[in-house]
């Protein structure tokens, strides 16, 4: 049996592995980044110190040749100058090391095999030896060094070696980590779908379980998609079992109620919370209950007698009903119509033939599901719009990792910028998880208040840290006005500072460039034992008008300024704020002005005035 319409789940394993899958790959990519980070770190420490090889390299053969030419010219110690050249040259990695005349004559080369060695000239080579330098081009650097010889004249010492060599398999190592990342983020993905599919059905059964403590029981509530697999087909087969056989047991009564009017039967089928609707053969209402006349919006006497093409005149009621008269209908059918009235909605039919013989034709089931449709669009909406919060900050992270794998070492200020962006869009993906996992705790009702001492310092210090570059990069002035003493409160630190997050975040994105946010911190109460902590929030953004100032709270509404059109945002944060502060014993109040701007204040009392306040 079909349902009309199915609960849905994202592939992951519902809502709550997007977060779970958005943390684990940050973390993957963070591990990753640090590793390429430290292979590049010691890279670039390991050149430097090959740098300041050569260069001794450099100076040692050139003193060490001065002392040997300055002792003696003759060919015994060009011999022992050549044994020299070539021992640097052979332990320290040098592609060159020779030394030349101020004419540009080598006397002694390491290269070869001695063929670049010469006799010491009868007359020493007039001029000056080359300047002393360090060029380095194409990862090679090269040394130049010049000394004087006693009693003769100039010469100089030349030597060049690889500088990136030094690091080995570096490069190959860092492309190994990039690899690693690639493959461990593919792998993790890979394993979370795998057991998410598997337990997908059982997330969207624990998801229409949600509802049973609301009072909602009825199958549209509860049923589950049947793409979820053969636990979710066996799911909707025993939604659609127990629904049967309300059905058969309100015909049963009903038929009781005719053939023993003096029975209560009537009673019974009033306590239904799903409307129920008798028609005969002609499709005359002969029997409708209370919550069918409410659902109708009809008085109950003036709908019997009526025909139910009259009373369910949509047209998805048409061919049903038609069905049902020419006698062509053997199976239940279920459709969905529109609810009349101003306030409009859902109404879920179920119509089922009676067996032949039978006084009464068929039985109709109405249900309201115009919630359960809300519920849906609002998860939905919570689904896609996470979705996108999460796929940009998880794009930025990765776009400036590429840039650090793929950019130049040596350009600072690019590296320093990609990481402080990497910072801001990690802290902007915890931000996320925060809010729908604590989404997640209001609509089971598992929030719970971890009380400790609340430091504002603390608290003031990461909201500076944490907003001080975006608010520069939009141009917007962030101050913090915070009284000589910061107050002390007992709460839940975490979830606190989500809620002044949620403020101040909301405060920057609806002020243009230009604008003035501050913060400000004040003791509740007066006298000399504070009674709690305020925390006012103030912008000089687009405003809120008067008549959305209270609905902005509400969870997935959005101003209708056209100016925000373009702002992305899920419709939570400022709920999830007020539902903090209220379950601390406070509350969040906002004073709005359009063009003029907005102050939230946050009222976080301490719990011996929450006592006397109940005391009282």
């Amino acid at each position: 049996m079909a349902h009309a319409a199915t609960r849905r789940t994202s592939v992951w394993g519902g809502p709550a592995g997007m977060p779970v899958l958005a943390f684990a790959c940050v973390l993957v990519a963070a591990l990753t980044a640090s590793a390429w980070w430290t292979l590049r770190t010691q890279r670039a420490s390991a050149e430097e110190g090959r740098r300041e090889q050569v260069r001794s390299v450099a100076a040692m053969v050139s003193q060490a040749a001065q002392n040997v030419l300055s002792g003696g010219r003759d060919a015994s110690g060009v011999s022992d100058l050549r044994r020299l050249v070539m021992y640097a040259a052979a332990t320290n990695r040098l592609d060159v090391c020779r030394v030349v005349l101020p004419d540009g004559r080598t006397l002694v080369d390491a290269a070869g095999d001695g063929a670049g060695s010469m006799k010491v000239p009868e007359e020493w080579p007039t001029g000056r030896a080359s300047e002393e330098s360090y060029t380095e081009e194409g990862g090679v650097l090269r040394a130049v060094v010049p000394f004087v010889i006693s009693g003769a004249g100039e010469a100089a010492v030349e030597v060049a070696g690889p500088v990136g060599g030094a690091v080995g398999m570096g490069g190959t190592a860092e492309i190994g980590a990039g690899l690693i990342g690639v493959g461990g983020l593919v792998g993790l993905m890979v394993a979370y779908r795998a057991v998410g599919g598997r337990l997908r059905a059982l997330w969207a059964i624990h998801e229409a379980l949600m509802s049973v403590p609301s009072g909602d029981r009825s199958a549209g509530a509860l049923s589950v998609s049947p793409e979820f697999g053969p636990e979710a087909r066996a799911w909707n087969e025993l939604l659609d079992q127990r629904e049967l056989s309300q059905m058969q047991k309100a015909g049963e009564l009903a038929g009781d109620r005719r053939r023993s009017p003096g029975e209560d039967s009537t009673g019974v089928l009033d306590a239904l919370w799903m409307g129920i609707v008798l028609l005969d053969e002609n499709l005359r209402i002969t029997y409708a209950n209370g919550a069918a006349a409410v659902v109708l919006q009809a008085k109950r006497e003036d709908l019997i007698g009526q025909e139910a093409t009259a009373v369910l005149s949509a047209p998805e009621a048409a061919k049903p009903l038609e069905s049902l008269r020419s006698g062509g209908a053997r199976h239940r059918t279920t459709f969905e119509l529109a609810k009349a009235g101003e306030a409009g909605g859902v109404l879920k039919v179920s119509l089922k033939p009676c067996r032949k013989g039978d006084s009464t034709a068929a039985v109709v089931l109405i249900e309201d599901v115009t919630q359960q449709r809300v519920s849906e669009n609002s998860r939905n909406t919570l689904v896609a719009q996470a979705a996108h919060e999460l796929r940009t900050p998880l794009t930025n992270i990765r776009l400036y990792v590429e840039a650090l794998l793929e950019g130049d070492e040596g350009d600072a200020q690019v590296r320093a910028k990609a990481i402080n962006t990497i910072n801001q869009e990690s802290i902007r993906l915890e931000r996320i998880v925060s809010d729908m996992l604590c989404v997640a705790e209001m609509e089971t009702g598992s929030m719970r208040i971890r009380r400790d001492d609340i430091r504002f310092e603390d608290v003031i210090e990461s909201l500076r840290r944490d907003f001080a570059a975006q608010a520069t990069d939009k141009e917007i002035t962030l101050t913090f006005d915070l009284p000589p003493k910061m107050p002390v409160v007992c709460g839940d630190r975490d979830k606190v500072v989500l809620a002044i997050q949620n403020l101040l975040g909301n405060a920057l994105k609806y002020t243009p460039a230009g604008g003035k946010v501050t913060v400000r911190v004040s003791s509740a109460g007066s006298g000399t034992t504070p009674d709690g902590v305020v925390v006012d929030v103030t912008d000089t953004g687009i405003g809120i008008k008067d008549e959305e100032q209270e609905m902005v709270f509400e969870r997935f509404y959005r101003a209708k300024d056209r100016r925000i059109a373009g702002i992305t945002g899920t419709g939570l944060g400022l709920t999830l704020a007020r539902q903090i502060a209220r379950a601390h014993g406070g509350d969040i109040t906002l004073k709005s002005k359009v063009d003029q701007g907005s102050t939230f204040t946050m009222v976080l009392p301490s719990p011996a005035a929450g006592s006397r306040a109940m005391a009282a």
